[in-house]
């Protein structure tokens, strides 16, 4: 078996992309002469490029026949599969560069984020902000998991997220929403009769609405009940918040939810946020983007508009929503 020498790997280190394409185009056409007319060069110059690599390899690429034009041999065949590959990637490098210098798509906005925060903090947005920016089309994307999210910023499929907090490192936290969360009942719960004291005990008689197990908000509730001192039986355990709230309406169950999906009832009074120990509970949330995104304006214009929201609403159970990030002046201009 033949093995290759220390320097072998040397061999063809003077080819050159030119000279890779005359080689395919002379293949492809089966003549000098109409490869370099395709190529637009004389055929000394075609010739002087297929004998470089002639000499590189020590063995002829092409049989010439007289008057018929010629033809590949064994070598040339190795060497235009090389060519083939090779041309293949030079087009995708062409295309990956022309995508990474292209100018940011300020026409489209893509936000990821769970199904509570697009029903009660995404949507509530898209209208105004369609308003102020017609020119940007936002398109929303539930989320699945933190690993979904970081890929999908990561391989640019979407431009922001909501993700919990602390985010992951290779992300850039633009702002960061502090939701309170209450135990919610409705109105005329029989907790309601008890004095704040007496209620954690209580908690396990009633039916109970939850978060699925592992979720941050399960999580949450969990350490809430352990220091209160309340046990918590679920009736029901989802991903849903409109499941829970149905439930809390139709079934009279107790649960615990972000303010900001039931302020609306807990202002019409077919909900209370129950007074109670250590309620509320804070679940933060990162607003966040791939580095080297985060400026881009049509986020930064989303971010500041969603900040800015918060900021005007007066209801206790609201969310809070800060910049982290350090802000763009021009943004908005």
């Amino acid at each position: 078996m033949r093995t290759r020498g220390p320097d072998q790997h040397r061999l063809l280190h003077g080819l050159t992309f030119d000279q890779l394409h005359a080689i395919r185009t002379i293949a492809a056409t089966g003549s000098f002469r109409e490869a370099s007319k395709i190529l637009c060069l004389t055929q000394p110059a075609i010739s002087q490029r297929v004998r470089q690599i002639e000499r590189m390899l020590g063995a002829p690429i092409f049989e010439r026949h007289s008057g018929v034009g010629v033809t590949l041999t064994a070598a040339g065949e190795t060497i235009l599969q090389f060519c083939e590959r090779s041309m293949l990637s030079l087009d995708e490098l062409a295309a990956d560069l022309e995508s990474a210098l292209a100018p940011p798509n300020d026409s489209e906005l893509r936000i990821m984020a769970p199904s509570d925060l697009i029903e009660y903090v995404l949507l509530p947005m898209l209208a105004p902000f369609h308003s102020r920016q017609p020119h940007v089309e936002v398109r929303v994307r539930q989320s699945v998991d933190r690993a979904e999210i970081v890929n999908m910023l990561s391989s640019g499929k979407v431009d922001l997220a909501f993700d919990r907090s602390p985010t992951h490192p290779s992300l850039t936290t633009l702002a960061r929403m502090n939701e309170h969360l209450y135990l919610v009942a409705p109105s005329d719960h029989e907790l309601l009769k008890l004095s704040p004291k007496d209620r954690p005990a209580a908690i396990a008689d009633h039916p109970f609405v939850t978060y699925a197990p592992g979720m941050r908000t399960w999580n949450l509730t969990q350490r809430w009940a352990a220091k209160v001192g309340a046990t918590i039986v679920p009736t029901i355990e989802t991903r849903n918040v409109a499941l829970m709230k149905h439930a809390i309406k139709q079934y009279g169950t107790l649960s615990i939810l972000p303010g900001v999906a039931v302020s609306q009832e807990i202002q019409d009074g077919s909900m209370v946020a129950v007074e109670i120990a250590d309620m509320p509970l804070t679940r933060t949330t990162a607003i966040a983007a791939h580095p080297g995104e985060d400026q881009a304006p049509a986020i930064h214009s989303f971010v500041e508009e969603l900040v800015a929201a918060y900021a005007q609403r007066s209801d206790t159970t609201a969310a809070e929503i800060r910049w982290v990030a350090p802000q763009q002046e021009s943004a908005t201009s």
